[in-house]
């Protein structure tokens, strides 16, 4: 009994410094967390400017890894709302993100009937949303209750010296991105989903800058096949009628 009384004041101080060093990891994280945000966005354009995109619309070509291409529209809008149309040959599909409603269109154009209309399951509009928030707020941590950023490592990446931080969406939704810790540039990002984004080029949009290219690959499919969006045009904070995101009538 004397022994175990002797013993339990050093098990305390064990305790009491391992609690101690896991604050100190935590805050070192905390604050690698916010340097690594504070320089990519002012890579991008700095708070001000970016602070200031309320939608952000993409216009541009498509190219699959099978050789067919298309053309598309992106539209971004906060909080929650998002609408893509593409056309890769006589085929059309649109989709949409109201809020907590998303949905899909799919018709060949010029052929009467052909349309048809989906809901995309709740995973699938949680995904959206979060997809949402990351275009939009230009790397700031996704709040809400269960989101947040966390450290992951340093890494070299592509023969780039990174910071790799994750976002965390909840609902097992996470991207994980990585930037190079000198410029602040992000290098790629990895979703929960499988994909792989890489961005190229450079496109300088009311003094924000934004990719000229975006290559998405799947990874998780056979022969991890991509798609590769070249923007032609991409603007900023255009009046937008919230309309256009509701779920449309089968022959709109």
């Amino acid at each position: 009994m004397k022994k175990l009384i002797a013993v339990l004041p050093l098990l305390g101080i064990l305790f009491s410094n391992s609690l101690t060093l896991a604050q100190d990891v935590e805050s070192e994280h905390a604050l690698i967390i916010e340097q690594t945000i504070a320089k990519a966005r002012a890579y991008l354009g700095g708070d001000d400017k970016l602070k200031s995109v309320e939608s952000i619309t993409y216009k541009g070509s498509l190219l699959y890894s099978d050789g067919s291409t298309g053309s598309a529209e992106i539209i971004f809008k906060k909080p929650y709302f998002q609408r893509f149309v593409a056309v890769v040959g006589d085929l059309k599909e649109t989709s949409g993100l109201n809020d907590l409603e998303a949905w899909r269109k799919q018709e060949a154009i010029g052929v009467e009937g052909s349309a048809s209309l989906g809901v995309y399951d709740p995973a699938e509009m949680y995904n959206m949303r979060a997809s949402v928030w990351e275009y939009l707020n230009f790397y700031e941590a996704p709040a809400g209750r269960n989101k947040s950023v966390e450290f992951v490592e340093y890494a070299s990446v592509n023969g780039v010296d990174c910071a790799v931080l994750r976002y965390l969406h909840g609902d097992g939704i996470w991207f994980t991105r990585c930037f190079d810790r000198e410029t602040g540039k992000l290098v790629r990002t990895v979703s929960s989903r499988g994909a792989l984004f890489v961005e190229s080029g450079e496109i300088m949009v009311d003094g924000i800058r934004f990719p000229k290219r975006l290559m998405t690959v799947f990874l998780n499919a056979p022969d991890s096949p991509r798609i590769e969006m070249e923007y032609g045009s991409i603007v900023l904070n255009r009046s937008i009628d919230n309309e256009i995101f509701k779920y449309p009538k089968l022959l709109d």
